[in-house]
């Protein structure tokens, strides 16, 4: 199967400071979903902007669909909705925010609007696309960036806390969007219950490095393992911790 991504011995430090992330391995096939969780300060949004190709590693190497990952350089096939939406949305309008990356991938004025269009209304803010982003709410802001993500087609997307700031008609509209895109994504959230609906695979970044991998239901069932590094089993998962047809661990170091 296709590799939408790969990561081999992949390390980051700020100047001066302690290793963030070291010797990250990962594989990422194409239409795969994998959620990454852990602790607040993990790294994974540094993790995020390492494969966005905006940070540099300080170590190792990153290639997306056998194409290397070089700092500054554009890769459509790579859509990433920023944890801080106003990092993401800067145009005047959200229409002109949506339009922004079909644009600057030199598509028609014609299939640019097409695109917005189909975005705005799978995202369900066909009613705000002249509205200024500032004048949004958070959750707002947050549909109008993944819109933004949508229009340019991008093969793998990696969204940092999708769901922050969404109201309960927003989260189940993008679960609902997520589970019926066919490409490849990398979910970074602390909202497990999303995790355990979308996701194939899960990841637990702590202290630079991956402490565990497995499938949702086994890993997310840990309760010793998540409580180490600040996190709860999700609800849907408790009354059923102490049965024998509950998920054991098979979470990998």
């Amino acid at each position: 199967m296709e590799a939408a991504l790969i990561i081999k011995n992949l390390s980051f430090r700020y100047e001066e400071e302690r290793s963030i992330l070291h010797d990250l391995h990962l594989t990422l096939a194409a239409g795969e979903r994998v959620g990454l969780i852990g602790p607040n300060g993990a790294g994974k949004t540094t993790l995020f902007l390492l494969l966005g190709a905006i940070l540099k590693p300080t170590k190792g190497s990153v290639s997306l669909f056998d194409k290397a990952v070089l700092p500054g350089a554009f890769y459509p096939e790579l859509g990433m909705v920023f944890q801080n939406t106003n990092d993401q949305l800067f145009c005047p309008s959200v229409r002109e925010d949506i339009a922004f990356g079909p644009m600057n991938m030199g598509l028609s004025e014609k299939e640019v609007a097409r695109r917005v269009e189909e975005a705005s209304a799978l995202t369900g803010i066909e009613g705000l696309l002249d509205r200024a982003p500032h004048h949004l709410s958070g959750g707002e802001k947050r549909m109008a960036a993944i819109a933004g993500i949508i229009a340019m087609g991008s093969r793998l997307l990696l969204l940092d806390e999708p769901s922050a700031n969404l109201d309960m008609r927003y989260r189940r509209r993008l679960i609902n969007l997520l589970q019926q895109r066919d490409c490849a994504m990398l979910l970074a959230s602390h909202d497990l219950e999303m995790v355990l609906e979308l996701c194939d695979r899960v990841l637990l970044l702590a202290e630079g490095a991956f402490q565990a991998e497995g499938a949702p239901r086994e890993v997310l069932s840990e309760h010793s393992l998540l409580e180490k590094y600040g996190l709860e089993v999700p609800y849907s998962l408790r009354s059923c911790l102490n049965r024998e047809h509950c998920p054991r661990d098979k979470a990998i170091r």
